[in-house]
């Protein structure tokens, strides 16, 4: 009789639907967990949160990586939403472009939403018009900035949450990316601010596994995935698969991208 040979090739992805641990997934700017909550196949899924681009974010830790940028910032006992300390903010001069900051540059996408809030609470006055501030600075277009929109803070508010979800945009090269607290137009005033998270959105960060040895130069390699996202807003997905080589560097092979937010279910990324 006739006979067939069917030769299956193997999975280079290890442990792909999660069911024993992490290992040997990695978090490349991310965190990793499994998770029983969601699963397309199986009990688990991997799940991935971007990590928080501010250092210190508590500031429980002192002042690094925390500077002024026409300020002074200390850590401070006297006031804090969280833990045991907050960043005092004094001494400010131009309000609307300049303030307590951190150097985020290696942690921004283009065309990427970031989600930013922080907690503030104002030392003295009324009405004072706080904002998170994106400073972009690309050889594209110079220096731009990103504003969240206003929040309106007295002192006797005691502490309130300014948040936003910023979407920077530039061409060419990245030269520096500040996340920044500012002001619109209005009196200079001191404040406190405590537990500051930004979101990163850096296009090379995800999880990953090491397929060295196993890939080689000009072959095609099919490769899918299923996500499923838990943003309310469209997130932009896609397959990457980085190689370093001793003669071009690093390079990096992209899928198309597939846009999905968290009530489009689990949806399966192919290339």
């Amino acid at each position: 009789g006739a006979a067939s040979l069917f030769v299956e090739r193997p999975n280079l992805i290890q442990n792909h639907g999660v069911e024993s641990g992490t290992s040997p997934w990695n978090g490349n700017g991310v965190t990793i967990s499994q998770s029983s909550a969601e699963a397309y196949a199986d009990a688990n899924s991997l799940l991935v949160a971007r990590d928080n681009a501010l250092g210190n974010s508590g500031v429980e830790t002192g002042t690094s990586p925390w500077s002024g940028l026409g300020c002074t910032v200390n850590q401070s006992s006297a006031k804090k939403y969280a833990g045991t300390y907050s960043l005092l903010v004094e001494d400010r001069t131009d309000i609307a472009t300049k303030g307590p900051e951190q150097d985020v540059t290696s942690m921004v996408g283009s065309g990427l939403p970031h989600e930013s809030s922080v907690w503030i609470r104002a030392t003295t006055g009324a009405n004072q018009k706080f904002r998170i501030t994106l400073e972009i600075d690309s050889s594209g277009e110079g220096v731009q900035y990103f504003h969240s929109g206003t929040t309106d803070i007295n002192n006797s508010d005691g502490w309130t949450q300014v948040e936003e979800t910023l979407t920077p945009t530039w061409t060419g090269t990245l030269n520096s990316a500040m996340w920044r607290i500012t002001q619109s137009p209005g009196p200079s005033k001191n404040f406190y601010l405590d537990e500051a998270i930004l979101q990163g959105r850096n296009t090379a960060a995800g999880p990953e596994q090491t397929v060295t040895g196993q890939v080689s130069s000009g072959l095609t390699y099919d490769t899918t995935v299923w996500i499923k996202s838990t943003a309310s807003a469209d997130q932009k997905f896609r397959i990457t698969l980085e190689v370093d080589s001793s003669v071009e560097g690093v390079q990096l092979f992209h899928s198309g991208t597939t846009s999905r937010q968290v009530a489009d279910g689990w949806t399966q990324l192919v290339e």
